[in-house]
């Protein structure tokens, strides 16, 4: 049985999800908590919500990949305005660094809004 450290944060980030999820989810959650499914079977239906434009910017080289692109997809599902900026080249934390070319993108695409 893994027992969370004394100090919340003290666990590396490269120890995977499950070494993760205590710091976040209340004691007995999993993954359809909707702190980190708002769109599993106990998520908020979203329909009739007023819910602000989103952009939805996705590395195609990041991992999770498939989790932002899910949520983009749930936005649409139900009928909220989502714009989604998919950079099949970028690379995880590529707006951190201005020095790329898809940091630019993503500087230009929020300030046309």
């Amino acid at each position: 049985m893994d027992l969370p450290p004394e100090n919340r944060y003290t666990c590396a980030y490269d120890d995977g999800w499950a070494a993760l999820k205590w710091a976040f989810l209340p004691e007995g959650a999993d993954r359809d908590h909707p702190a980190c499914n708002p769109f599993g079977p106990y998520g908020k239906k979203l329909k009739g919500i007023k819910f602000p434009k989103s952009l939805a910017v996705v590395a195609g080289l990041d991992l999770v990949q498939d989790w932002q692109l899910s949520y983009a997809g749930g936005l649409e599902k139900y009928g909220q305005k989502v714009k989604l900026l998919y950079l099949k080249q970028a690379t995880i934390g590529f707006y951190l660094l201005p020095n790329n070319d898809h940091f630019h993108t993503v500087m230009d695409e929020i300030s046309r809004v």
